[in-house]
C-alpha cells in the first residue's frame, strides 16, 4: 500500500492562545508511567519501540476513564467541531478513541510504529505539541524504513494523519518533550488507499 504525504496535515496554531496556555500549565503535574509501547511490536523479547512516558486519559479497548484535568474533553469538543471538518470536510467522527499524554525525554529515541493494532485505514491520530520543546516527527512510506514527510515540533501546533501511517520523533534536546495524541474512528473518503503509483 502506498502512503500519501497529502493526507499528513499540519496545524498551525489550532487552539486560542488561552486554551494554550491552560493545556501547557495542566501538564505539569502529570501522573507519568513509564511503559514499554506498541507492546504488540515486541520481537524475540526486546521491544523494537522503547520506552517513553506516557499518562492514558481515555481509552475504548481498554476501558479506562481518567481524563486528567478534562483535557480530553476539552480537546475533543475544538477537533470535532472545529478542526477535523476543516482539514477532512467530508468526516464521519464515529468516536475518539484513546487519548494519550505522552512524555519522552532528552537524548532517548522513541523509535518508528504506527497506532493501529492491525495496521488498516480508518483511524486518524491528532498529535497536539504541548510545550517549548524540538525534535521533528518523522513519517514513513513504510513500516519505519523510508522517510516520506517530516513536520517540526513547535509548541501550539498539531498534525493530523492517518493513525496506520508509521511515524517517529526525533530526539528532543529538552528534559521533557509532552505531546497529547488523539485517535478517531473516522470515516471518510480519505481511508481508500492507493495501491498503485
Amino acid at each position: 500500500m502506498l502512503r500519501d504525504p497529502n493526507k499528513i496535515f499540519e496545524i498551525v496554531d489550532p487552539f486560542p492562545q488561552w486554551l494554550v496556555s491552560y493545556i501547557e500549565n495542566q501538564t505539569k503535574d502529570v501522573d507519568w508511567k513509564f511503559v514499554n509501547v506498541p507492546e504488540e511490536d515486541e520481537q524475540d523479547g526486546n521491544y523494537k519501540t522503547p520506552a517513553l512516558f506516557t499518562n492514558v486519559m481515555y481509552c475504548t479497548s481498554s476501558n479506562i476513564l481518567d481524563d486528567h484535568k478534562e483535557l480530553s474533553n476539552m480537546l475533543h469538543t475544538a477537533l470535532t467541531m472545529d478542526i477535523i471538518p476543516k482539514y477532512i470536510p467530508d468526516a464521519h467522527v464515529n468516536q475518539v478513541t484513546r487519548t494519550r499524554l505522552n512524555g519522552t525525554v532528552q537524548g532517548v529515541y522513541y523509535g518508528p510504529h504506527n497506532d493501529v493494532r492491525n495496521g488498516q485505514p480508518g483511524l486518524w491520530t491528532f498529535v497536539y505539541y504541548v510545550n517549548d520543546a524540538d525534535g521533528d516527527t518523522v513519517f514513513f512510506s513504510d513500516e519505519g524504513k523510508t522517510e516520506m514527510k517530516r513536520t517540526k515540533y513547535k509548541k501550539g501546533n498539531g498534525v493530523l494523519f492517518p493513525a496506520h501511517y508509521w511515524h517517529t520523533m526525533d530526539v528532543t534536546s529538552v528534559p521533557l518533550r509532552v505531546s497529547i495524541g488523539m485517535t478517531y474512528s473516522i470515516e471518510t473518503k480519505l481511508n481508500a488507499e492507493e495501491t498503485t503509483a
